[in-house]
């Protein structure tokens, strides 16, 4: 009875030890799930941060996207600007020499005013002389 008595105990002290270990296993199994939830927060923060960068890139890409459709109209306003520059200069060219021939027709018509006016007198002085 002596042998099963000492049985008795190893079982029990292997049962006890089966407990510490278990206990032990629990408390082990808590603190994975504690670092779990941890890193599920942190995950949750870089996801938070994650989405503030993907907004503030949309935001950017928009701001790009307005720019850029800024940037070409006022290219196109520019080209506009420039071609109607270029035809005014023109025009002012056009105008220039349209002057320069009405000086030149001025100019004659006074030369054949003079010139009519000396063969007015010259056939007064005739017709009276």
């Amino acid at each position: 009875m002596k042998g099963a008595h000492m049985t008795e105990k190893k079982m029990g002290h292997i049962l006890t030890e089966v407990k510490l270990l278990r206990d032990d296993m629990v408390t082990g199994f808590g603190k994975v799930d504690k670092r779990f939830d941890e890193v599920d927060k942190r995950f949750d923060e870089v996801d938070k941060r994650f989405d503030e960068v993907d907004k503030r890139f949309n935001k950017n890409e928009k701001d790009m996207a307005e720019t850029n459709r800024l940037a070409q109209r006022a290219n196109v306003l520019f080209e506009k600007l420039n071609s109607d520059v270029q035809q005014i200069a023109e025009g002012v060219i056009e105008v220039r020499m349209i002057a320069r021939k009405l000086d030149n027709h001025e100019d004659r018509l006074v030369d054949l005013e003079w010139k009519s006016e000396i063969h007015e007198k010259a056939l007064k002085k005739v017709s009276n002389g």
